[in-house]
């Protein structure tokens, strides 16, 4: 089944940047910064994104790039909030506070704006991130996620989403149970560094046992490879967050004029 849907009307993605479209792009081969939580370089994602969105240089930085190891084995969560997966340099995968990755966040979006003369910057994750200080349009993939759910949920609305751990359930129902056009809404939890592809057919079978019609991958480090399997072996409609992430990437540069 082919990922390629109408996700959604141009003219929404200005609730989804955060940014006045009054200030225009006039030339051609706009640079966009791609911000991962965790360490560069980041192959899979990169090259997905690059596919996806062609004619468009991007620039990658890591928001732990310049974090120690042992900072980032030490991070713990604070308070209720979860933490968040990512990958190191090294190819491993951690989970890492999310104080310590919004703090970092903020340095990277300044580094592509200033030091790489960035035209817009997606921070490439779903979590949530809020007053990140920036100068230039700014999209954050939890965002457009959230409203491709909204927009397919008119049709889709039996919906079930994957995120990448226990802990982030409870946040990602609360989040989406806002979206008043969903009748059925299920949650379950897979890595998207799990060895073992047949983790997600094994969730994925039960959201189809359940009436699914739509299912999310809701994590940047879902890949398409997961995605087509997924698909392919239950049928239902898949969607995952680069795809949604770069959809709006691209359109909102066709908003602000880029060519």
């Amino acid at each position: 089944m082919k990922e390629k849907i109408d996700l959604v009307d141009a003219s929404k993605i200005r609730e989804v940047i955060k940014f006045s479209l009054t200030n225009k792009i006039s030339y051609e081969n706009p640079r966009m910064g791609i911000i991962s939580v965790g360490q560069t370089p980041r192959v899979s994602m990169m090259s997905e994104l690059r596919s996806l969105l062609p004619g468009i240089q991007l620039i990658e930085r890591g928001a732990l790039d310049d974090t120690s190891e042992d900072e980032i084995y030490s991070s713990k969560a604070v308070g209720d909030a979860p933490g968040l997966v990512t990958k190191l340099r090294s190819g491993e995968s951690v989970v890492v506070s999310k104080a310590l990755v919004s703090s970092r966040t903020t340095i990277a979006v300044q580094k592509l704006e200033v030091e790489d003369k960035c035209d817009a910057i997606l921070i490439a994750c779903t979590g949530e991130f809020s007053e990140i200080p920036h100068s230039k349009p700014l999209i954050v993939s939890g965002h457009a996620v959230y409203y491709t759910v909204r927009e397919l949920a008119e049709k889709y609305n039996r919906v079930s989403i994957i995120c990448p751990l226990p802990e982030q359930i409870g946040l990602v129902e609360e989040k989406f149970s806002r979206l008043p056009s969903i009748r059925k809404l299920q949650v379950q939890n897979c890595s998207p560094y799990a060895e073992n592809i047949y983790n997600f057919l094994e969730v994925g079978r039960k959201f189809k046992e359940n009436g699914s019609d739509l299912i999310i991958l809701d994590c940047m480090g879902y890949t398409r490879e997961q995605r087509n399997f997924l698909a392919e072996k239950t049928g239902v409609q898949v969607v995952h967050a680069r795809y949604a992430a770069a959809e709006f990437a691209a359109e909102m540069l066709k908003l602000l004029g880029a060519k």
